[in-house]
């Protein structure tokens, strides 16, 4: 395997410590950025799917209010229909029963009148406020008078308009016997502020929740936007059409939209939002006809603010661990870098004949130690060197000792030689 990379890699990054270590501190630099980056990039999304989930929870509850406020009204209304006195009774009797129970409710209800109309004439035969009494209106102007939007149970819900005391109200309304209808009617624009929770988030200061009928008419809002019940929203929102598309307040959805989508009077309504939807309605009520849609808004840069604020914070502590990591290597990979590369140039000298290059080094790592080695093994070589020296001269004085012998020696066997001559010749 490592024969097979060195085979790969260049020679210029094999012959030197220093490019083959910031390769290292770089490949470590990328890993941090990468787990950095991608670290952050997962914690974002996950506050992001936290606050679309808060949203989502925050429909589905605004939902189950409102629901709860449409049964409540309808039960009422059912309960004041039994209670109603016979026409027998008289007119008095009536309009005073009307009156008393306007009354009773006026500190837990948005109820602002209940009457007894005739439906053929539009005329108010008895109402709780005597003003009332006898009038005749224009049916085109007049909730009541017209289809219901929609039914709970037998009661039915009238689409969004403006009473005669100039708010927009919504009328609950019982058939009675022959052409009369039994109403109750509720102003709009203050029960948002009772029912609704989308504005009361305190870590979403921007949010609001308003419900939509099935004209794209907002029927209810927050208080703090109470100006916005009867403005038109946009019906090619994508939130109010996959709204639509649910099939109970149970299932609850969000999704981001252009501010082309949000109502004029939104809270920045010029900017992106997060929108978080559910259906008024449970599964399989056929009793509950409710076609309302309730919808919670925020500014998305608002909403993902601290997702956004985790992003870049995250992203800068990447940038400065990667920073650290290359500070840290570039520091330690110079002193190892230099080290060696004195190292390096000391050897040279050694094999140039320098005996005496400095092996010396503060050192105390690895890299200490090998420097240890080679000053130990150069003072070795130095006295394996002297020691060779020595031989080598003792070597030569030996040589010259026996030079001189065999030269004594010689003129003796020649004196010798000469003597015995001599006595060969006969002189003894």
């Amino acid at each position: 395997m490592l024969n097979t990379i060195r085979t790969v890699v260049p020679n210029v990054i094999r012959r030197s410590y220093a490019v083959k270590f910031g390769i290292v501190i770089l490949f470590i630099g990328l890993a941090i950025g990468a787990v950095g980056l991608g670290g952050t990039s997962l914690m974002a999304d996950q506050v992001e799917q936290s606050v679309d989930s808060d949203f989502e929870s925050t429909a589905t509850a605004d939902a189950q209010a409102l629901d709860n406020w449409l049964e409540t009204n309808a039960i009422e209304m059912q309960t004041l229909e039994r209670n109603l006195p016979d026409a027998g009774a008289g007119d008095g009797v009536i309009d005073e029963y009307l009156q008393t129970y306007r009354t009773d409710v006026s500190d837990r209800s948005t109820l602002t009148l209940v009457h007894v109309v005739d439906t053929e004439t539009n005329t108010i035969e008895h109402s709780s406020r005597a003003s009332m009494r006898g009038k005749t209106l224009d049916g085109e102007t007049v909730g009541w008078a017209r289809e219901p939007d929609f039914t709970v149970g037998d009661v039915g819900i009238s689409p969004l308009y403006v009473a005669e005391d100039d708010y927009h109200a919504v009328a609950f309304t019982k058939d009675l016997e022959g052409s009369q209808r039994l109403v109750t009617v509720h102003d709009m624009e203050d029960i948002g502020d009772e029912i609704l929770s989308g504005g009361a988030n305190p870590e979403y200061r921007s949010s609001e929740t308003v419900i939509v009928d099935s004209d794209n008419t907002i029927v209810m809002a927050d208080a703090k936007l109470g100006e916005a019940v009867g403005e038109p929203y946009p019906g090619d929102s994508p939130a109010l059409e996959r709204a639509r598309q649910l099939e109970a307040r149970t299932v609850s959805e969000s999704t981001s939209v252009g501010s082309e989508y949000v109502h004029d009077s939104a809270i920045g309504p010029d900017s992106e939002h997060l929108v978080g939807f559910a259906p008024s309605g449970e599964r399989n009520a056929p009793d509950f006809g409710s076609d309302w849609v309730v919808l919670t808004h925020a500014p998305s840069d608002e909403a993902y603010g601290f997702a956004g604020t985790l992003e870049t914070y995250g992203l800068y502590a990447t940038l400065l661990g990667v920073l650290f990591a290359g500070l840290i290597g570039a520091a330690v990979g110079r002193s190892t870098a230099t080290s060696i590369n004195r190292l390096t140039n000391r050897v040279e000298e050694m094999e140039d004949g320098d005996l005496d290059a400095d092996f010396s080094s503060g050192r105390i790592d690895e890299i200490g130690r090998l420097y240890e080695g080679f000053d130990e093994m150069q003072q070795q070589l130095k006295q394996r060197i002297n020691e060779a020296e020595q031989a080598r001269k003792e070597a030569e004085v030996s040589r010259a000792e026996a030079m001189e012998m065999s030269n004594y020696l010689q003129e003796k066997a020649d004196e010798y030689a000469q003597i015995m001559q001599q006595c060969a010749a006969g002189d003894l």
